[in-house]
Formats: C-alpha cells, structure tokens, sequence
C-alpha cells in the first residue's frame, strides 16, 4: 500500500510539474488605435479653427472652423478635407488629403483647393504636418503648407 502512495504522489507531482506552461515569447503591446481626433488646425486648403477627424479603417474625413464676428469685422473659416491613409505606425503615420477651404470675410468669399501628402507624430496627442499644392481663389497655383495639433481618442 505505501509503494502504492508513493508512485501515486509522485505521478501527481509529475503531472502538475508537466501541466505548468513556461512560455518564452514576450507578450504583445496592447495596441492604441484611436478613431477620432479633435484639436486646432491651420491651413490655406483644409481650413482654420477648431477641428475634428474620423477614421474609418484607412479612410477618413476632416471638418474645420472658426466663426469671428466683431462690431465692424466678420470672419467665417470653413474647411473640408478627405484623407487616406498610407502608413499607420505606432507613433508616426503617413497620409494623402484632398480639402477645400472656404473663407468669408464682410466683402469677399474666397475658395482655396489643394492635394498633398501628411505626415502625423505623436500616439495619443499628435502633430499633423501637411504639404502640398494649391489653387487659390481659382487664380493662383502654388504650394501650400498645413499643419494642426490632436488629441486623440
């Protein structure tokens, strides 16, 4: 009876000892992808203002304003911009835009359009550089340069 015990002890420790995993492949970061943006943004063809952005999947959409009325001055910045995502990376990300920016002033109404590439740094705040090329107002091609900060969420 006790070599009875004794194998069965020791066939109870082996397999508890066997059924004990140790793994040696490191665990996986858990990875942070924020669909939605909002912060300030500052360009010639995507607008000026308060901004917000939306992906979805590499495809996403960004709305831009700021309305400045005073006594004798009125200002309205309205901008829209389609991106598509390149490149996403932990802390750097690479797009193409196409936007159009609208502008009123008291006497004039002037629309912007451009085309370009972006480059976004940052993981949860990030800082969006744009460049690219313009048509301003229908009467001038020329380079254009955007640029606007985000938190992300």
């Amino acid at each position: 009876m006790k070599k009875l015990l004794i194998i069965a002890a020791i066939l109870t420790i082996g397999f508890s000892l066997q059924a004990q995993e140790f793994s040696t492949k490191p665990k996986k970061e858990k990875q942070y992808i924020f669909n939605n943006e909002f912060g300030t943004h500052a360009g010639f063809t995507t607008g000026l203002g308060f901004s917000y952005r939306r992906w979805i999947k590499k495809f996403g959409f960004q709305i831009t304003g700021l309305p400045i009325k005073a006594e004798s001055d009125e200002f309205y910045s309205g901008g829209l911009s389609l991106m598509y995502k390149f490149t996403q990376n932990k802390y750097v990300n690479v797009y193409g835009y196409m936007g159009s920016h609208l502008i009123y002033t008291y006497d004039e109404l002037i629309n912007n359009n451009g085309i370009g590439c972006g480059f976004a740094f940052g993981r949860i705040v990030a800082f969006n550089l744009q460049l690219g090329y313009a048509l301003y107002d229908y009467n001038y091609l020329l380079p254009t340069i955007e640029a606007g900060l985000y938190w992300k969420f």
